[in-house]
């Protein structure tokens, strides 16, 4: 007959399942390699990047604190003049600068570039 009569069948299940666990080692090593690469990649900066914080980082952060309130009190002055699309224009600068605010504070607490890893680290 065929391969199966020449092996048992408890050969051939022990076969089939060395296999699929042999491939399941290989997928699964290369998944984790790839994911531990994506995750080194994204934490490069790019130059514009690293200017753009390092001139952030010199202002202290109440520029921020100080910007949103003047964009308010802009916007507000702004809307008692009857001037209502100026006004939410200039509104929408508070939210944008205190986002700004806490993105600077979070990197120079904790900083944009900080990894461990198997690729070694950025600095």
């Amino acid at each position: 007959m065929g391969t199966l009569s020449n092996r048992g069948l408890g050969e051939f299940g022990h076969d089939i399942r060395d296999r699929i666990d042999g491939l399941s080692d290989k997928v699964g090593t290369k998944i984790e390699d790839l994911t531990a690469k994506a995750d080194f990649d994204s934490k490069r900066e790019g130059a514009l990047t690293k200017k753009l914080e390092k001139l952030t980082a010199a202002l202290p952060s109440t520029t921020w604190l100080i910007a949103a309130a003047v964009s308010l009190a802009g916007s507000i002055t702004l809307r008692m003049f009857g001037r209502k699309t100026p006004a939410w224009y200039v509104g929408m600068g508070v939210p944008a600068f205190l986002l700004i605010g806490v993105y600077n504070k979070i990197v120079k607490v904790k900083g944009s570039e900080r990894t461990d890893g198997m690729y070694g680290e950025f600095r």
